[in-house]
């Protein structure tokens, strides 16, 4: 357990809480239970309750910091009180950051009270950074936002979908199949539509983000970025297309080069700055946003911008309610089938060996209409997930836990469909490599004469050298080359006869 010897002594300074602080949270993260914790320190409450009044300002705030972490009903008092005497503001929040981790409903008015009083105080530049920390902690005890609904359906906007890197060019073809014109940008699918139920409905691409006049790309400088957003027509855009009016909730992302904690450091400023322009039109959450603002830096240094509407329903893929580390997104399987169209077979018997939590095979019985579906997977807890997934589905296929090289069935499948098996690790290549060769042997006992089998595959040329006589390659289409993924569709040559 922790070694605690440190805090025995009474002239504790902020260095020995700060390292208490790193211990306890290092601790919870290796598993420890936090009422282990709790015991261990549990007799030296009083000496934590003596600290939050002490001379220096920063052995306050690192106490309420680790009362936070331990999250001791009993210490809603004692903060509540060192709180309500506190007069740097600096260390006022870190007390309303431990309360929060509390059962707090019987403070609840105090904190209404409050945030009252402060939202009634002048914001200005000196005080601005504290005060609306402050105020928008309040707000999280205190305030049920109201849920924007989306309505504008049928209001002309500018659209960025985001397939993976190398699909834009699929994507712009299924809109075009729709009537859409769609171009490529920045490695993404530029639209300009009022057809946006038509739009999302697509199944390629990953999100949809849009594009808003006056902010497309904004400064690197704090007050300017959030002063260009207050001009822009963010608000009018937001208010055209949801129910209520503002206040909207918003997160920023920030994507640069910058390291984790430059990002973190100039989105909290950024963000208190944004509150401040438009007159806490947009505020700031972490947990009930319904928008994002995502800011995407350029070679110059400027940020490209977009926003993501939380509140725009997305259900292509409201069925994939379990994943397990090895799933293939759903787009990308559903990319897979459009690219594999003109080989599937009407009323096609389909087979997935390697089956997942049922992802590839869900996608296929979306695409069109098949006689009969079944999954083969080793793990178990895939199986569950998949059976679970598509539940909601309306489709009927069958899973089975069990081995594919055990497998037997009387059926046989006109399509083989899936993900296979990859490794990263270089030393089990090999292995991997073994496994290609005997499932193509095993592939051939379970396929009618001419079927098809659409393989997704981190190893193509696994599946090249094994193939021999008894498969003909019809496409190769390369997915990722980052990921060095393609699609390969073989079709049964020889027939093997049971």
């Amino acid at each position: 357990m922790l070694n605690f010897e440190d805090i025995l002594k009474d002239d504790v300074d902020r260095e020995t809480l700060i390292q208490l602080k790193e211990d306890i949270k290092q601790a919870l993260s290796d598993g420890v239970k936090r009422e282990n914790v709790i015991v261990s320190l549990k007799e030296k409450y009083e000496l934590f309750f003596s600290l939050l009044s002490h001379q220096d300002p920063k052995v306050r705030k690192n106490t309420a910091q680790i009362l936070g972490l331990l999250a001791d009903s009993c210490f809603l008092n004692p903060l509540w009180e060192a709180y309500q005497k506190e007069e740097m503001n600096f260390v006022r929040n870190s007390y309303l950051e431990a309360i929060q981790q509390l059962e707090y409903s019987k403070i609840f008015k105090e904190l209404l009270k409050r945030k009252e009083e402060l939202l009634l105080q002048p914001i200005t530049q000196e005080n601005k950074k504290h005060l609306t920390q402050e105020i928008r902690l309040l707000e999280s005890f205190t305030l049920i936002p109201e849920k924007h609904l989306f309505t504008g359906w049928k209001v002309s906007s500018e659209l960025f979908l985001v397939p993976e890197k190398e699909y834009a060019v699929y994507t712009i073809t299924q809109l075009k199949e729709q009537g859409i014109i769609g171009k490529e940008w920045n490695l993404g699918v530029l639209v300009k539509t009022e057809k946006i139920r038509e739009v999302i409905s697509n199944r390629t691409f990953r999100e949809v983000l849009f594009l808003v006049s006056g902010m497309k790309k904004l400064s690197n400088d704090i007050q300017k970025a959030a002063k260009e957003i207050a001009k822009s027509k963010l608000l009018d855009f937001l208010k055209e297309r949801h129910n209520t009016t503002t206040p909207f909730y918003f997160r920023l992302e920030i994507r640069s080069r910058s390291t984790k904690e430059e990002k973190s450091k100039f989105a909290k400023r950024l963000a208190i700055e944004i509150e401040y322009q438009t007159k806490r039109q947009l505020l700031n959450s972490t947990s009930h946003y319904e928008i994002e603002i995502r800011l995407i830096e350029n070679k110059e240094g400027t940020y490209t911008t977009l926003v993501k509407l939380m509140t725009l329903p997305d259900l292509r893929f409201s069925y994939r309610k379990n994943v397990v580390a090895a799933s293939i997104r759903p787009n990308v399987a559903a990319l897979i089938m459009y690219l594999a169209s003109d080989y599937l077979t009407p009323n096609a018997k389909v087979l997935d060996p390697f089956c997942g939590v049922g992802t590839m095979l869900i996608e296929r019985g979306n695409w069109g209409k098949t006689n009969a579906i079944y999954g083969v997977d080793t793990f178990g807890e895939a199986i569950l997930g998949a059976r679970e997934n598509t539940k909601t589905t309306g489709l009927t296929i069958y899973y089975i836990h069990r081995d594919f090289f055990s497998f037997q069935h009387e059926m046989m499948f006109d399509e083989l469909i899936t993900n296979l098996p990859f490794t990263k690790n270089k030393e089990e290549e090999i292995e991997i490599k073994k496994l290609y060769e005997k499932f193509l042997k095993k592939a051939l006992q379970h396929m009618k004469k001419q079927g098809i089998l659409v393989l997704y595959t981190h190893n193509i040329e696994f599946v090249k050298c094994h193939i021999k006589n008894n498969y003909r390659i019809e496409k190769i289409i390369e997915i990722s080359k980052k990921e060095e993924t393609h699609l390969c569709i073989l079709r049964i040559q020889s027939e093997i006869y049971r």
